[in-house]
């Protein structure tokens, strides 16, 4: 992301699932239990302009115009009059706490090319304005601090999710609802206890928690193995993941992850 986004975002708010704040305003992290606002987050956020076949034109708007005028459409041509507007100024004023008659959207139009389009978006009482540039901003902010990144979504190729799927043929899949009851049966607490928490901090618990059963799992043979036998530390499974982590690796990557290098 940008070096103003880098500047700007707190990462340790993420931890303790506090605000971050841009340009005066202030946006909450979601917690696990509010379904309806994380179904909104991922159908207003969530989608990557990499998946519109390549199209330059879309692919370069900022990302307000291609989800208030493009996405609809992509979505459902067959619906007419589909607007996301009034979906996202219902959103952004349940992660700012801000009454959404103070959250307003102005266009302006000077030919009838969508590209040519300029969005502002106004919030608060007091209108502060954000740009098309600064809503890129708002989106990396939320992503991020519900647990993914624009660039994890961009990172979208068709023929990579296919391999992807093909490669993860053999693994059970798991629900969002089944994460939330692993969740809380692997820290012992009750769905009561553990509402508040938000996606950010589910998601990295649950990571954490394979991370270290990994790191046991490979202790096992130790006794029975040489003195070569390479054992990954938990702690660097924790690094952040690619969309395509599970079938691709830089040369690196492939170095650190296996002992031949080192013998």
């Amino acid at each position: 992301m940008t070096n103003k986004f880098e500047q700007i975002y707190k990462k340790n708010n993420d931890i303790w699932g506090n605000p971050q704040e841009y340009k005066s305003i202030k946006f909450y992290p979601l917690k696990i239990s509010e379904e309806s606002q994380i179904n909104a987050f991922n159908k207003l956020f969530s989608y990557p302009k990499s998946a519109t076949n390549d199209n330059p034109v879309f692919y370069k708007m900022s990302y307000l115009k291609f989800l208030i005028y493009v996405l609809p459409y992509l979505l459902d041509k067959n619906e007419e009059g589909l607007d996301f507007s009034e979906d996202l100024k219902t959103f952004l004023a349940y992660v700012t706490k801000i009454d959404i008659q103070d959250i307003e959207f102005s266009t302006r139009n000077p030919d009838d090319k969508i590209e040519n389009l300029i969005i502002s978006l106004f919030i608060g009482k007091d209108a502060e304005i954000f740009t098309e540039s600064d809503f890129d901003i708002i989106r990396e902010i939320i992503l991020q601090q519900n647990g993914t990144s624009a660039e994890y979504i961009e990172a979208y190729r068709p023929e990579l999710e296919k391999d992807l799927e093909f490669a993860m043929r053999h693994m059970e899949k798991y629900n969002f609802s089944d994460q939330i009851f692993a969740f809380a049966a692997l820290f012992g607490k009750t769905m009561n206890e553990i509402k508040n928490c938000t996606l950010f901090q589910m998601r990295n618990l649950l990571d954490s928690v394979n991370a270290i059963e990994e790191y046991r799992m490979q202790t096992i043979p130790l006794t029975e193995v040489g003195k070569e036998y390479d054992v990954k530390h938990y702690m660097k499974n924790l690094k952040v993941k690619g969309r395509y982590s599970e079938i691709l690796k830089t040369v690196d990557e492939f170095k650190e992850d296996t002992s031949y290098f080192n013998n």
